[in-house]
């Protein structure tokens, strides 16, 4: 819902010259649930680490101080996965919003909570969207160590969310 984020993200990705970064939402509410003027994400930029992690640039380091900014480390963690392949934002939000609705109708199946080991009570925390090239995005849900992707800060709440 705020494409300024995630301009402003691919616009960071391309003024550093952060080729092997991408663009990662957080989202924590669900619509529907939650007022949609209340609904909170954290927008960023993602660096897969695969062994020991790479420090970050001097350059972004640099950036995220001037910008109020933060850096979080996420976990690995199990999740449920889809994918969409898109061709512009009309296809990509409805690809979105396919996939929530889908994820909703899904998660009262009995057969997906058994094939994940879900219980009844579960609800997901967080859905993650990482868009993986300009034309395809994932979505992962989070159903272990969920609460580590609690990065959200408020608006007015000092570093902003980057």
């Amino acid at each position: 819902k705020n494409p300024d984020a995630y301009k402003e993200a691919c616009n960071l990705l391309k003024s550093l010259g952060l080729k092997e970064f991408g663009v990662i939402g957080i989202f924590y509410d669900r619509p529907g649930e939650v007022p949609e003027d209340k609904l909170r994400y954290s927008v960023g930029i993602y660096k897969l680490n695969k062994g020991f992690p790479d420090p970050p640039t001097k350059e972004l380091e640099k950036y995220c101080k001037d910008n109020n900014y933060y850096m979080a480390d996420l976990p690995s963690a199990s999740s449920i996965y889809s994918d969409w392949e898109f061709s512009n934002s009309f296809t990509m939000m409805m690809g979105i919003v396919k996939f929530y609705k889908k994820l909703n109708n899904n998660l009262s199946d009995p057969s997906l909570r058994q094939t994940y080991k879900l219980s009844k009570e579960f609800k997901p925390k967080v859905c993650i969207e990482i868009f993986k090239s300009e034309a395809k995005l994932e979505f992962h849900v989070p159903y272990v160590d969920a609460d580590k992707f609690l990065v959200y800060k408020k608006e007015d709440d000092k570093p902003k969310s980057q």
